[in-house]
Formats: structure tokens, C-alpha cells, sequence
């Protein structure tokens, strides 16, 4: 009970913590012992590069902590073919500069 009750103490002055605050532009700073291979995540697979760019890139979808497959950019999607998905994109996504994220941008990168 003891335990309980603390983890909840400490859930609610965390969710306190952050409950108002606007996100900002931060820098991202990564160490490691080599280097990153590519910025493009389409170059190659491997575990160290990946890592990297999970941290910049956002996908269609993403894994939960089960492994599940949850909405990122996209909202949710069905598959009108058995070769053929339809994904609905997540409205008001706006790329570093300003510009909409759009259709053309998912066909681009495929």
C-alpha cells in the first residue's frame, strides 16, 4: 500500500510538473563511440544509424511498449487491396519550416 500510494504521489507531482508548458525547440545532443552513417533513413539498416533517426523522423505509424502498432503521423488507416493501404494523415503537422505536411511528402519518402 505504501508503495502504491508513493508511485501515485509521484506520478501527480510529475503530471503537475508539465501540465502548461508549451513544447520548444531544443537541441538534441548524442553520444556515442561511432558515427552516425547517413540522415537518410532509407540508406541502410543498421542498429546504431536507426537509433539516431528515430529520434528525428517520425514514421506513419510506430510500436507501443507491447510492440502493438499505434498512430503516429498517420491517424489511422485500412487496407483497400490486399498491395494496397490507404493511411489518413494527421492534420495541422507542420515540417522545422513551416510547410505542411502533406500526401506528396509520404509518397516522396516511399
Amino acid at each position: 500500500m505504501r508503495k502504491t500510494l508513493m508511485a501515485a504521489i509521484a506520478v501527480a507531482a510529475l503530471t503537475g510538473a508539465f501540465v502548461g508548458q508549451a513544447a520548444e525547440a531544443k537541441t538534441l545532443r548524442w553520444a556515442f563511440q561511432g558515427d552516425a552513417q547517413s540522415l537518410d533513413p532509407h540508406s541502410l539498416n543498421e542498429t546504431f544509424t536507426l537509433g539516431l533517426l528515430g529520434n528525428v523522423y517520425e514514421g506513419l505509424i510506430r510500436r507501443g511498449p507491447e510492440l502493438q502498432i499505434l498512430p503516429a503521423l498517420a491517424e489511422r488507416w485500412e487496407i483497400v487491396e490486399p498491395t494496397r493501404w490507404r493511411f489518413h494523415l494527421r492534420k495541422g503537422v507542420k515540417f522545422h519550416n513551416g510547410n505542411p505536411f502533406t500526401a506528396d511528402d509520404v509518397l516522396f519518402t516511399a
